[in-house]
């Protein structure tokens, strides 16, 4: 996958710390415990999947950050 290359490329990754933060805010959000949050990840082996998806959200936020937007005119429609 092209996310995952240039996640390598560029040393992009969740940390363990990222998926940490982001299940304090869920728990928050949803009124529940930290730990109740991580258990269920856990016990549905869904803490890889989310850090996966949390580094595929760092890949888009780099490529926003450096992308190069240039403006060019309009070309005209050939009928």
């Amino acid at each position: 996958f092209l996310t995952d290359q240039l996640a390598k490329e560029e040393n992009i990754r969740a940390t363990d710390k990222d998926v940490d933060d982001r299940l304090g805010e869920m728990a928050a959000k949803w009124g529940m415990e930290k730990a109740q949050i991580k258990k269920f990840y856990s016990e549905r082996k869904g803490l890889d999947q989310l850090q996966n998806q949390m580094t595929e959200e760092k890949v888009y936020d780099y490529l926003i950050k450096n992308a190069q937007i240039e403006e060019v005119d309009q070309i005209a429609k050939k009928d």
